[in-house]
């Protein structure tokens, strides 16, 4: 079957009253955010308690400069044509007639007719001094400068050329110069940043099953390998750091969310192909030379995968039906002594 002729199949369909059928869909963020469903990142923090991950549903996180620089890197590497449509840099805002006095100690600037400062700081002179240029444009504070670079920005998310730059260098690293990354970004039946929707089945400890409407935003399924990539930026991307991060962030569970999701939307559809059986992480450092680890998770760590997976399933879908929300410890905690402590510590 050609690549084209697959993903049609897999195609769901949006009804007039805004639900969705179960299926793969290309769509915005901000659709795919609103779409009706359970994603990873609302049940996973029930692995923390159930009390945790409805906080943290009610009370989303606003996105960290290192959450941002990820998401850019995500669609400098994952859709490359959508970098300039998404993503904007900003012409250098210059201040004319701004130096440095040796006499004075302090940053001066000549500005019709008059002298002002001296500054003890550029910062200082830049704030103050009423003369900005952005190429032939003049404006009399920075506010208007800044206002004016966000008008032509439009819709367009405003970043560094420092951040722009590095993610560029990102996906040239993955795509044209690490080997092992290369064989995997150039193939040509892959399927990048795609919504997959399906419905699971979940048996309550009152024996009652439920149906519940799921999603997940994959970053890449190759097809003709049946394996699930994640693409994951860090500051360590060897593999005996990096599993730490697997186990503390959950990534083995949202792969197998994803892996699993994409098999359950093919039974839901009568779609009798091959479906993901293996998952595993891209690493890309985030500074230079942008160290690369493809990853692919073994048996055993698969096995924990879906369990961490299917454990945050049934515990939010236990807690929404009871209403109960229950705390990460519900009575006192024991306390022993970690096998790691000496007993001879505290010996004279």
């Amino acid at each position: 079957m050609r690549h084209d002729e697959f993903i049609h199949i897999l195609r769901g369909e949006r009804k007039p009253d805004g639900s969705y059928t179960p299926g793969m869909y290309i769509m915005e963020e901000e659709e795919y955010r609103a779409a009706p469903g359970l994603n990873w990142s609302t049940i996973k923090n029930t692995l923390v308690s159930p009390e945790y991950a409805k906080y943290k549903e009610r009370n989303p996180i606003k996105a960290t400069a290192a959450m941002e620089l990820g998401t850019l890197i995500h669609s400098a590497v994952l859709c490359p044509g959508t970098l300039d449509t998404e993503y904007f840099v900003p012409p250098e805002i210059t201040q004319a007639g701004l130096v440095w006095e040796k006499g004075s100690r302090g940053w001066c600037a000549e500005f019709e007719g008059k002298t002002l400062g001296p500054y003890k700081t550029k910062k200082e002179a830049v704030e103050d001094f009423p003369n900005y240029s952005v190429g032939n444009l003049r404006f009399a504070k920075l506010a208007e400068a800044k206002k004016y670079i966000q008008t032509i920005a439009g819709d367009r998310k405003v970043v560094s050329s420092f951040d722009h730059n590095n993610a560029v260098r990102i996906r040239d690293r993955l795509y044209n110069k690490d080997r092992v990354a290369m064989k995997l970004f150039n193939k040509e039946r892959l399927i990048n940043e795609a919504v997959f929707m399906w419905d699971d089945h979940v048996m309550l400890s009152c024996g009652e099953t439920v149906s519940v409407r799921c999603k997940a935003k994959v970053d890449m399924w190759d097809v003709h390998e049946s394996t699930v990539w994640d693409l994951k930026t860090t500051r360590d991307s060897s593999p005996h750091s990096f599993v730490k991060a697997i186990l503390k962030y959950q990534y083995h569970g949202q792969l197998a969310w994803y892996a699993d999701g994409i098999s359950k939307m093919m039974d839901d559809m009568g779609i009798a192909l091959a479906s993901p059986s293996d998952f595993g992480v891209i690493a890309v450092e985030v500074n230079s030379p942008h160290q690369t680890c493809v990853m692919r998770l073994d048996d055993n760590f698969k096995r924990l995968a879906r369990k961490c997976s299917r454990k945050a399933l049934q515990l939010w879908v236990e807690s929404d039906n009871s209403g109960e929300w229950s705390p990460r410890h519900n009575d006192v905690v024991v306390m022993s002594v970690p096998t790691w402590v000496k007993e001879n510590e505290y010996e004279l």
